[in-house]
C-alpha cells in the first residue's frame, strides 16, 4: 500500500512580508513617504530591522491604502500575519 502525503502548509508569513506580499513594496513606500530600504527593514532581524513586524504608526495608513485599492487586510494581519 503506498500512501501520498499531501504537500505541507506553506508556513504563515509575518505581518511585514505579509503587507509587502499584498500591497507591494512601491505601493507602500509612496503612500508612507518611506525609501525601499526602510520597507525591506521591517522584514530584517533587530537590531537592523524589526524582526518582521509593521511599526504600528503606519497601520492605519496601511489598512486605509489596502481598503481604497481593494486589497484584503485585516488589522489582526498587521500584529499577527498570516497566510498569503
Amino acid at each position: 500500500m503506498t500512501e501520498t502525503l499531501s504537500p505541507a502548509a506553506p508556513a504563515p508569513l509575518t505581518p511585514a512580508a505579509l503587507v509587502l506580499k499584498r500591497l507591494g513594496a512601491r505601493r507602500i513606500y509612496r503612500a508612507l513617504d518611506l525609501t525601499p530600504a526602510a520597507i525591506y527593514r521591517w522584514t530584517y532581524p533587530s537590531p537592523r530591522g524589526s524582526d518582521g513586524l509593521v511599526p504600528s504608526q503606519y497601520h492605519l495608513r496601511l489598512l486605509e491604502l489596502a481598503r481604497s485599492e481593494s486589497i484584503p487586510l485585516e488589522p489582526a494581519e498587521l500584529v499577527q500575519g498570516g497566510a498569503a
